[in-house]
């Protein structure tokens, strides 16, 4: 049976025995009672092995020892997580733990216990046994055995629980929890290599003895270990190629386990219902985020308890509710389908169709290449003229070359010509062989077909072919198939008379038209393409018949291969055999042609029937349908593309989100795709080979470094190998004459030199990433449509086919594409591999836990009262370790430097939710906000409000507007339109400077000299300025600051309540609102005053603690070097420098008096009595006494409502009078009655912040060179000219009765020896205010009031 406390409960009797049962119900209760007393007297005195017996002692050690792991996988969750009610309760247990080990009588025997209990009973004890029995046969060397030791037991150390308060073999007991996890692992690796290095040997010693073969031999170690039994160091080099090699097995093994039984299952149940799990956590999310805090009507504090049950059961609440929703809009089949059609990506089509999908990507690619290839040689081999003759060649007009022409030249256009030639027809017969090209128009043409192209605005019908037109409409097929030249129509008499002009011009028959008449065609002459500027060039002409052929022969493949297939393609004839309901499932194709030909627009796809949702795929694919034709249409297209002008400001354009893109790159590598970051090495290497590189043409081939946000969400120029053919068309273009001439060649230079190469870079930095995860997946055996998938989706493709989401993204929600691809990534990440967000949290704690350790700063109270932006959760969690990590070091002013993470962290501020400032909508997350260029200069100029900020625009809207457009480029400065953000954080850094004298006097008198700082946000230097218009967000802190910005912020809020009440009032008293009106403002107002000050008292209260721990382990510290290694001392004498000889004439640094003084309050001096001595904190004595502390409302003089003031009501003013007095007299202070009055008159009969806080009733301050604790409150002092606020530091005291004899060491200076000479109460008050003791010039009629109040009613007796 099991014990609690030492009890051992007894056997129930029978329940017949009913004297017996109730003799046994009796002990029970009084066991549970004495319990419950024994539970209140360890917390009392705060010792928890108070009357713990021996057996007690040995369960809980025993338990402790067996749970050690798990106990230290809790403390590194709650450390890096900041669960500190986890780490609170972890540390209580582990208190309890060593007090026990502190046991005289059985304090051994428990720690051998905890030792055989943790070696036998932890579970984790018996991993590296376990893996010893896996890996005996591999491990055949001492050394390995060793090696292998030490590993199991750093691991071991490294999950075991850390005592935090007792100090180590080198640690400090007040070292930070990092340095002694570092020792623990150090200690347990040593230890475990010492032990199996031990054990081996002994084995070996034995083994010899009994004449058995070694079972570790020596021998064979160095060689072994270095791999010089391998050849070409193959063993390390396998290493670094498979990480998994590296990684313990039992890791493998746990990680495959839970991906088998935990991971897929759990993603296949969310992929199987998207809808509601994304609806569910959105849900969750907006439950969490808009649950505000409980406030006892009674104490009209925060609830914190009653908060947290209320947003968990809020954050359930609306998660059902979320999921609920599109779970029951699901049941209806035509709801289902909409909803699914406009928003799921890829709605309804299978991983077959997805990837036949990438198949025409790879198969336009390679044609592409191919053309691609010979396009460069061309160009780079021949000049302009050789490349002239080559194009003359491959039309026919050429039939021979000169034969003056240099032979080798002449070689090589020949080859070049064959070459072409071959490679066009080779296709061109395919498409002949498919019925898409006419026989004898492809016999006509073969030797001479070649793409033209022509610079001049063209007369041709239906054909415009002016270079950028070209470059910008890459159709879907058929452009070959349409016959060349100019048209017209003819009378067929006319037409067929012989040695006629039609006849003679070379005019042939093209269609019967429905009129009678004769559609004719002809070439042109030469004059009449040498009029429209024809781009003689073989290598662009090449380029451009490539960029068709590569287009039309993928698509021809496409729709053939897809026709043959009967589950998404049906006939006639099948498709009439469906029920009506599958019928609805199914469209059917166009018959409509190529214009001015026969051939049908989607080959063998024509006339049948298409599964919907593959039709919408083709629709996508290839830009038709309604979307992509609203799209295309003038006014619509340029407003577009003005929005996505506006997006590259913002990100290709900003230097800063080039920084936030890399990094998060470098994350999201690590958590969602799991490659290691080697391969983004070899990817930059292999991409800087270019075409040298076989696996780069082979990923360009493949197409999926194009799905990024440059090429396809702004630019949509296509594939990225017809980017390379437009750019080298590029290069052909005109070349203006004149001024205006050089200026547009100077723009487009500079232009090129910058927003060009700000888009490729911001281009690279995605590819270069999905490069890296494509070579990953291929070494890891994935075939290249897997490896391409992989590498697309996981770097965010914003190729979304969705039309709902692609609606959004040209208009109102600009960035809803990254935030659409990145939640399902970062979803299944999380589901399938949850160690890797524990991995980095790991990492984001550690490395603010070492800049708290550089700098001996615990970081709590920056932590409270730094600005929600620099406070956020890492992905938007909880209990995730904040973005804002701690640097080692801090700023040229002493401040706190921190790093703001947050935006490199993939999807960022996905989770921040807003509050419905300007054009925010209340609790959606930053990304699904709308914005853009339109929504921008709504909010802007009809609403007058900051889209960015939520505030009033104060000056010209139009320059306001102009000024947020611009790139945030640090120093960029834009005529008529000012400065970026970037640039005047750096001006404003730079004039906040107080290197200079005129910089001082800005920086002491404000604006008189110039831009004064603000005084509630911490004073940033230049380089810190420049660090984050760059996007590396430092941020220095300084808590005084962020306290008075927290403290304005709620006066702010409070005033604005405030103000609205009495506006209601004014407006009931000229009856513009109804009394009820005003009774429902006053009402709501006040319920959020009272929540808000609730809130606020809360944060001050927690910063108060905060600041004490900070307070007392600097105080500590500095006055007690020795600290920590007391422990450590096991006898002898100990010479404390600077201690009296006898303990009684010490004097306590804390309340400045004798020991001898509390000596005498303990009652251990003769004739010494404690019963008025009021050792416990006014909280604690209110408590006792009942004391009515309440909130009350309060006026200033104009009766203007202000902040509710917490007091000590009437009805017991006088008991806290009567305890204060009694107190100073048992001390036997001069004029007792004069002390309690001025009690109650500086604190507010114990109510005031000072009391509660510090119990410090009288005000009393920390004089300069004095020693003791103190903590800084806001005051008002009057020195001749009214009252004014100021800061000053107050004594800190532990109880009422420290308070009291802090006073009378306080006024016993020699200032005060003429007002302790005083004959009366009155003239001791009058001669401490004439000798300084307060500014108040009402002092003396204040506190003298209070003693004749009190004086007349006995309280002094």
């Amino acid at each position: 049976m099991s014990t609690v406390f030492g009890f051992t409960p007894k056997e129930a009797p029978s329940p017949m025995d009913l004297e017996a049962t109730a003799e046994y119900n009796k002990q029970q209760e009084e066991e549970r009672e004495r319990l419950k007393k024994l539970r209140e007297l360890r917390e009392k005195y705060n010792n928890p092995t108070l009357g713990m017996d021996q057996k007690e002692a040995m369960e809980y050690v025993t338990a402790m020892g067996s749970t050690d792991s798990i106990r230290g996988l809790g403390q590194i969750f709650a450390k890096a997580t900041g669960w500190d009610s986890l780490d609170k309760n972890l540390k209580e247990k582990d208190k309890k733990l060593h007090a026990i080990f502190q046991n005289e009588e059985y304090g051994g025997k428990a720690f051998a216990a905890f030792l055989g209990s943790a070696i036998a009973l932890d579970p984790a004890s018996y991993v590296p046994v376990a893996g010893w029995a896996k890996k005996a046969k591999d491990i055949k060397t001492l050394g390995e055995f060793t090696k292998y030791g030490a590993k199991s037991s750093a691991i071991l150390g490294g999950i075991s629980y850390t005592s935090e308060d007792i100090p180590g073999l080198i640690t400090e007991a007040d070292d930070g929890f990092l340095k002694k996890k570092a020792e623990q692992v150090g200690l347990s690796t040593v230890a475990g290599g010492a032990l199996t290095g031990t054990l081996g040997t002994a084995s070996n010693v034995f083994a010899k003895v009994v004449g058995n073969e070694v079972p570790f031999p020596v021998s064979s170690f160095w060689s072994k270990e270095t791999g010089a039994e391998t050849t070409s160091g193959q063993k390390i080099k396998n290493n670094f190629e498979n990480p998994e090699k590296r990684t313990p097995k039992i890791l493998q093994d746990l990680n495959t386990n839970y991906q088998k039984y935990v991971g897929e299952p759990a993603w296949k149940a969310i992929q199987a219902n998207p809808a509601e799990f994304l609806g569910g956590s959105t849900g969750a999310i907006i439950g969490y985020g808009t649950s505000g805090s409980v406030i006892d009507e009674e104490t009209r504090t925060v609830d914190v308890e009653a908060t947290q049950k209320q947003r968990l059961t809020r954050t359930a609440l609306f998660a059902a509710l979320g999921a609920g929703v599109p779970y029951a809009l699901k049941q209806n089949d035509a709801i289902r389908e909409t909803v699914g059609r406009l928003v799921i990506n890829d709605y309804g089509l299978s991983a077959e169709r997805i990837a036949a999908r990438q198949d025409f990507t790879i198969t336009k690619n390679s044609i592409a290449d191919e053309f691609g290839d010979l396009t460069s040689r061309v160009a780079n081999d021949l000049d302009v003229e050789q490349r002239k003759l080559l194009y003359g060649l491959m039309t026919g007009e050429i039939k021979t070359l000169d034969k003056s022409l240099d032979l080798p030249v002449k070689k090589q256009i020949e080859s070049f010509n064959k070459e072409g030639r071959d490679l066009i027809n080779k296709y061109a017969k395919e498409f002949r062989d498919a019925g898409m090209l006419d026989p004898e128009v492809f016999k006509k043409n073969i030797n001479t077909y070649l793409r033209r192209s022509y610079l001049k605005q063209s007369k041709l019908k239906d054909t415009d072919t002016r270079l950028y037109e070209i470059n910008k409409d890459i159709r879907v097929i058929g452009d070959e198939f349409k016959p060349r030249g100019i048209f017209d129509e003819v009378n067929p008499k006319d037409f067929n008379k012989k040695n006629g002009v039609w006849q003679q011009e070379g005019w042939e028959k093209v269609d019967t038209l429905s009129n009678g008449k004769f559609k004719v065609r002809r070439d042109l002459t030469k004059e009449e393409r040498v009029d429209l500027e024809e781009i003689e060039d073989a290598a662009y002409a090449i380029a451009e018949t490539g960029r068709l052929f590569a287009n039309d022969i993928a698509t021809m493949r496409f729709f053939d291969d897809l026709s043959k297939d009967s589950k998404y393609v049906l006939s006639t004839e099948d498709y009439s055999k469906l029920s009506n309901k599958e019928k609805k499932k199914f469209t059917i194709v166009s018959k409509d042609t190529i214009k001015d030909t026969d051939v049908q627009k989607f080959g063998n796809l024509s006339g049948k029937y298409v599964d919907k949702s593959v039709f919408k795929d083709v629709e996508h694919i290839f830009k038709i349908g309604t979307q992509e034709d609203f799209y295309r249409q003038q006014g619509i297209k340029q407003a577009i593309q003005l929005q996505q002008l506006w997006k590259k400001m913002k990100t290709s354009y900003n230097p800063g989100t080039h920084v936030a893109n890399t990094m998060s790159n470098i994350m999201l590598l690590d958590v969602a795709a799991g490659t290691d970051f080697k391969y983004v090495v070899k990817a930059m290497k292999e991409m800087r080979k270019g075409n040298d590189s076989k696996i780069y043409r082979q990923a360009k081939v493949d197409g999926f470094m194009d799905s990024n946000l440059v090429s396809k969400e702004l630019n949509e120029y296509g594939s990225q190998i017809e980017r390379n053919l437009v750019e080298l068309q590029g290069n052909l273009g005109h070349v203006e004459s004149g001024i205006w001439g050089y200026t547009k060649n100077a723009l487009k230079y500079v232009k090129k030199q910058t927003v060009e190469k700000a888009e490729k870079l911001y281009s690279l930095e995605d590819s270069v990433f999905r490069m890296a995860v494509y070579m990953d997946r291929l070494d890891k055996g994935a075939s290249r449509v897997d490896a391409t998938l992989d590498a697309r989706k996981l770097f965010v493709d914003y190729d979304i086919n969705a039309p709902l989401i692609k609606g959004l993204k040209n208009t109102a929600v600009p960035f809803i594409s990254y935030t659409y691809r990145i939640v399902p990534i970062l979803a299944e990440a999380a589901v399938k591999n949850p160690v890797k967000y524990a991995k980095w949290a790991g990492i984001a704690w550690a490395a603010d836990e070492i800049g708290k350790e550089a700098t001996n700063d615990s970081g709590e109270v920056n932590k409270l009262t730094m600005q929600k932006y620099n406070n956020q959760k890492m992905f938007g969690l909880p209990f995730m370790p904040s973005t804002n990590i701690r640097l080692p070091f801090n700023d040229e002013r002493g401040q706190a430097m921190y790093i703001n993470m947050a935006r490199w962290i993939p999807g960022g501020d996905i989770f921040e939710q807003k509050s419905g400032e300007g054009s925010q909508l209340p609790f959606l997350p930053q990304p699904l906000q709308p914005g853009g260029f339109y929504v921008d200069a709504w909010t802007n100029f009809y609403n007058k409000i900051d889209p960015f900020t939520g505030k009033k625009i104060e000056g010209n809207t139009l320059t306001h507007f102009l000024k947020r457009q611009p790139p945030n480029i640090p120093f960029l400065s834009i005529p008529y339109v000012g400065d970026t953000f970037a640039t005047e954080k750096i001006k404003k850094a730079s004039r906040a400077d107080t290197t200079s004298l005129t910089n001082k006097l800005v920086y002491q008198y404000g604006e008189q000299f110039g831009t004064a700082p603000s005084p509630y946000s911490p004073q940033m230097s230049p380089w810190v300025a420049i660090a984050q218009g760059l996007g590396i967000k430092l941020n220095p802190q300084d808590k005084e600051i962020n306290k008075a910005a927290k403290e304005n912020d709620f006066n702010r809020q409070y005033n604005q309540l405030n103000s609205e009440i009495n506006n209601a009032y004014t407006d009931w008293e000229r009856q513009k609102i109804s009394f009820e009106e005003y009774e429902k403002i006053e009402k709501n107002n006040t319920e959020e005053i009272i929540k808000i000050s609730a809130e606020y008292d809360l944060l001050t209260e927690k910063i108060s603690i905060a600041e004490s721990k900070e307070t007392q382990t600097d105080y500590i510290k500095k006055y007690y070097p020795f600290y920590g290694r007391l422990n450590k001392f096991e006898g002898g004498e100990v010479d404390v420098p600077y201690t009296k000889d006898e303990p009684e004439d010490r004097v306590d640094s804390f309340t400045g008096l004798p020991y001898s003084d509390q000596m005498a309050r303990l009652g251990f001096n003769e004739g010494g009595s404690t019963d008025n001595f009021i050792s416990k904190s006014i909280k604690e004595l209110a408590e006792e006494k009942k004391y009515n502390f309440d909130y009350e409302k309060a006026f200033d003089k104009k009766g203007n409502r202000v902040k509710d003031i917490y007091v000590n009501k009437g009805d017991t003013r006088d008991d806290f009078v009567r305890d204060v007095y009694l107190n100073a007299k048992a001390r036997g202070l001069k004029y007792p009655e004069i002390v309690a009055s001025q009690a109650a008159a500086e604190s507010r009969y114990g109510a005031s912040q000072i009391a509660q806080e510090a119990n410090n009733l009288f005000g009393i301050k920390l004089r300069k060179g004095e020693e003791g604790l103190a903590k800084e409150f806001m005051t008002k002092e009057d020195y001749g000219e009214g009252q004014v606020p100021e800061k000053a530091n107050f004594r800190v005291f532990n109880s009422v009765d420290e308070s009291i004899q802090g006073y009378n060491k306080f006024i016993n200076d020699k200032k005060y020896s003429k007002a302790l000479q005083a004959k009366t109460p009155m003239e001791y008050l009058q001669g401490i205010k004439n000798a300084g003791y307060a500014t108040d010039q009402s002092y003396v009629q204040t506190v003298g009031d209070v003693y004749q109040q009190y004086k007349n009613a006995g309280v002094f007796d």
